[in-house]
């Protein structure tokens, strides 16, 4: 409950004095690129936990509302307790086999909901990609197996094959089962939030990592790059949890999850190639859009500098808390809280398409907490009305937009695609209406039809008329709204698309310098923290850049202080700014190019409010990251 309520009312005061209209300007002819990605992040999907309802897309109502709402993924559950005979009887590992090279193993799974969906093959009919999370209540056979808080128990053994071969076991007979029922699927989910319960148990992510590598290794000897296999699922993302102050009785107190579940999964199954993505948890404050741009950043600057590679993320769950069924209901509270802060979030995820494998919206109730999309039924929420209007963005090629605004306390936000549809995405962060100035350039491109439509805290709704190629339009306060052009063909779409504009992402050389600890000083709340940043910036990135942006982030409680920061390239001065409260992200445009061998240099003297939950720790906020973004123009359009 901590901060619900002064949260909502700082969402609402957020001023908007600005006396210039905000002007976007549309380039039809040029591409946007963002790390070697063209199209918008895919990040339009649900879980849907609760098997019985998953039956429900089956039919053609089903297969509509997913084409309606845009969803590309939907997240269910796959409970291997169901998959083993309703007997709670100790299983060796000869039984597990037996079992599933049976016929048994087969019948059984054939009664369950989950094999339905699969084998009908609607959500492939429906272009959706199923990501399924291989979980146990520790029920039945299993529960020999696993220690009285949940946690998976390994067995004797000098490798990590032999210590987890009755889990892996498991795992290989229930991906065996779902290969049977739909052989295209391809992302699983290895176990739900060992963080939340592992430790009650005496165990930890070092733990962990070894479980999901002995599985991971079974797995891949036998389907190899067929299968996709992503962990460790914690409940929070791997820089956070972002909510600060946390109660230090949790197993993340500390920024735990990063040094104790991250980096001995990154170090161990990631370097060995077996894990594919990096799934987890993103709730209330982890949702929010600087909060999802801090994870990615850090977990790409450190791979990038470990392992010259990067790496995407699956936000396997993801919503807003609303602990209040009466403010649930309420359309003002529920959009302006949660569903206005998911379509900022969506539009952060736009700045790095490359780093998303999923975003998946938590969809039901559950004790203590209400952050559902109410699928059930196929009936609306909210949020799918945001789906149904952001979800258009799927369509096409990304277009360089360009934003002209004065720097107030809100701002205009904007996203463009080009495909079948010229669709363009705009933002009113204000809690104000305002006018907006549109211009569409470079287009001989003929237009059939056109749609407009709004999302905002009254409803949402058709607009008109809908102005093209330039025009005027004045957008409600705390507004998305999405205007579409209709093209006759796609092959229209693709010949006018001569160059394109794209952002590329140099990250540190050196792994160290991520998720770096800022120590207190004495007992006052008094920091003080320096580190220097190194990078290397090939002379073909900087030959066409036409801008750079330093981006970093510190996390942890607000403290009081300005950073110094300072860029040397060859021993050379070529930036020196002072950034007063940076926050979890924080990103500024450069005044010249960095290039060859750098260093970033960051000096800060911080105060920060001790509390009782604050006292408790050695260090009260980390240096999270820091990378450079160059904006690259290409003459051409690839």
């Amino acid at each position: 409950m901590r901060g619900f309520y002064s949260l909502f009312l700082l969402i609402l005061s957020s001023a908007c004095s600005s006396s210039l209209t905000p002007q976007v300007t549309v380039d039809l002819s040029t591409g946007l690129i963002v790390n070697g990605v063209a199209r918008p992040a895919t990040v339009f999907g649900v879980t849907v936990y609760d098997s019985p309802y998953l039956l429900q897309f089956i039919g053609d109502k089903g297969q509509q509302y997913i084409a309606t709402h845009s969803i590309d993924r939907i997240g269910a559950a796959v409970s291997m307790d169901r998959l083993l005979p309703d007997e709670k009887v100790k299983w060796s590992v000869n039984d597990l086999e037996d079992w599933f090279n049976s016929s048994k193993s087969v019948d059984l799974f054939k009664g369950l909901d989950i094999y339905k969906v699969l084998s009908s093959k609607c959500l492939e009919k429906a272009n959706v990609l199923p990501y399924l999370f291989l979980v146990s209540h520790c029920e039945g056979p299993i529960s020999y197996e696993c220690a009285p808080n949940g946690t998976p128990l390994g067995q004797n053994g000098s490798t990590l094959a032999e210590k987890f071969l009755w889990w892996s076991t498991l795992y290989h007979g229930a991906v065996k089962l779902i290969k049977m029922a739909d052989n295209n699927i391809k992302h699983v989910h290895i176990w739900n939030e060992p963080n939340a319960h592992f430790y009650h148990d005496g165990y930890n992510g070092s733990y962990y990592a070894e479980f999901y590598t002995a599985i991971a290794q079974r797995l891949k000897a036998t389907w190899g790059s067929e299968i996709q296999i992503g962990g460790p699922v914690t409940w929070c993302p791997p820089n956070g949890p972002f909510a600060i102050p946390h109660s230090p009785t949790l197993s993340d107190g500390n920024y735990k999850t990063w040094y104790n579940y991250m980096l001995p999964l990154l170090d161990g199954a990631y370097s060995q190639g077996i894990l594919d993505f990096l799934s987890y948890h993103a709730y209330s404050e982890d949702t929010f859009p600087n909060a999802i741009l801090a994870a990615i950043n850090t977990l790409n600057s450190f791979v990038s500098a470990k392992y010259n590679k990067t790496i995407q993320s699956a936000i396997s769950e993801s919503n807003i808390q609303i602990f209040n069924d009466t403010l649930e209901n309420n359309r003002t509270f529920h959009y302006i809280f949660r569903t206005f802060t998911l379509i900022q979030a969506t539009f952060a995820m736009l700045k790095n398409p490359d780093m998303f494998l999923e975003r998946l919206l938590f969809d039901f109730d559950s004790p203590g907490k209400v952050c559902h999309c109410r699928l059930y039924n196929l009936t609306d929420s909210l949020e799918m009305e945001m789906y149904y209007l952001l979800g258009r963005l799927r369509d096409g090629q990304r277009l360089n937009v360009e934003i002209q605004q004065e720097d107030s306390g809100c701002t205009v936000l904007a996203e463009a695609v080009i495909g079948s549809n010229i669709t363009l995405a705009l933002v009113n962060e204000c809690d104000q209406s305002q006018k907006i100035e549109i211009s569409f350039i470079n287009q001989d491109l003929p237009i059939e039809s056109s749609w407009g439509g709004v999302i905002d805290a009254v409803s949402m709704r058709d607009i008109s008329p809908v102005p093209w190629p330039m025009g005027t339009i004045e957008v409600s306060a705390k507004s998305l709204t999405m205007l579409s052009y209709s093209l006759k063909s796609y092959k229209m779409a693709q010949t006018n698309l001569k160059s394109s504009i794209e952002y590329i992402t140099v990250y540190t050389t050196d792994p160290n310098t991520v998720m770096q600890p800022i120590p207190l000083n004495g007992f006052e709340g008094d920091s003080v923290f320096n580190t220097s940043v190194p990078f290397i910036i090939s002379e073909e990135t900087v030959k066409s850049a036409l801008s750079a942006s330093l981006r970093f982030g510190i996390l942890g409680p607000p403290g009081n202080g300005t950073w110094e920061v300072t860029v040397n390239c060859s021993g050379e001065p070529v930036v020196s700014m002072k950034v007063v409260s940076p926050g979890v992200f924080y990103e500024h445009v450069l005044p010249s190019l960095p290039s060859g061998h750098c260093v970033v240099h960051f000096v800060t003297n911080v105060t920060y409010k001790i509390t009782r939950f604050l006292s408790t720790r050695s260090y009260p906020a980390v240096f999270q990251f820091s990378s450079l973004v160059y904006k690259v123009q290409n003459n051409n359009y690839i």
